[in-house]
Order: C-alpha cells, then sequence, then structure tokens
C-alpha cells in the first residue's frame, strides 16, 4: 500500500500556517521510523507554525516500545499530541473496524490517529475540545448493510490561534 504526505500553507487572521496530512506505513517499523524522520525534517524546516494530522501508525506515547524512537524525534523536534491538551479522555480508539466496514458492534480497538502542532507558542489545544467521530452506531450510512464511513474514527480537536 502505498503511504505519503502532502502539505498545505493557510493564512489565518494574516498569519502563515502550514497543515501536513500523513498517512505512515503500517507494518515495517523500520520503514515508518524512516517516514516519521522524513516528515520531521520537513515540518521542521518550515517557516510557518505547523499542524499534523493523520495516521501515524503509531500508538500514544508510552503505549509501544517499537514507537518509542518515532515519537523521540516528533518530541525532541518540538511537537506535541493535542488529544491529551485538549483534556480528551484515554484511550481514544480511532482504529480498526473491519475492511468491509459493516462490523456491528464497533470493533475500534487501537489509536493510531493524531492531530500534532508545535510548541511555538502560536497553537494550543483548546481545552474540553477533544472529540472521536464516526465511532458511533449512528455515525453509518443509511445504506443496506450500514457502513462505517472509514476503517478508522476522525480525531477532532480545536486549536487556539494566538494573535499575530
Amino acid at each position: 500500500m502505498a503511504r505519503g504526505w502532502a502539505s498545505l500553507d493557510v493564512r489565518i487572521r494574516g498569519k502563515w500556517y502550514r497543515f501536513f496530512d500523513t498517512h505512515v506505513e503500517a507494518f515495517n517499523p523500520v520503514i515508518r521510523l524512516g517516514q516519521v524522520r522524513e516528515l520531521v525534517a520537513l515540518m521542521s524546516a518550515s517557516p510557518h507554525p505547523v499542524v499534523l494530522a493523520g495516521d501515524l501508525n503509531i500508538y500514544p506515547q508510552g503505549a509501544r516500545a517499537e514507537d518509542q524512537p518515532a515519537w523521540n524525534l516528533l518530541l525532541g523536534a518540538g511537537f506535541v499530541d493535542s488529544w491529551p491538551e485538549s483534556g480528551g479522555a484515554m484511550p481514544a480508539y480511532t482504529a480498526g473496524q473491519s475492511d468491509d466496514l459493516d462490523n456491528v458492534p464497533s470493533t475500534l480497538n487501537n489509536t493510531v490517529d493524531f492531530v500534532l502542532h508545535d510548541t511555538d507558542g502560536f497553537l494550543d489545544a483548546v481545552s474540553g475540545s477533544g472529540d472521536i467521530v464516526g465511532e458511533e452506531l449512528d455515525d453509518r450510512t443509511d445504506t443496506t448493510p450500514p457502513l462505517w464511513p472509514s476503517d478508522h474514527a476522525g480525531v477532532v480537536v480545536s486549536l487556539h490561534i494566538a494573535k499575530p
């Protein structure tokens, strides 16, 4: 399966921000670490405050030893996980629906999707804003059979943008 990233520069209230989206390798920790290393280099070179959202295919900090080197790179470059910063409760499962998306009940059983931001003082998660979407039975489509919107649920965190 192909993995990749995209970025977009957005001007908000007269200040530029760079948003990255990614889907990092799921099954090979060596490749995954290399991709995180490349992503950190790209994000660290940004002249703008950075937000990273996506399927990082790493478990939350401290949950799995094989993921700690990737977390060390992200944290060492000054990035913070917005979910705990927002006060979001753990665990916040985001992945694990069946491939055909018709399973009942939900089989979300791990967390690999994140919203990170750099700690430059321009962005902070808003307390109480964290939400997981697409994980409730009512979130499924109106088709027969009803389907989950994705094999992953979405992570939603509001970010406070400092005045320029």
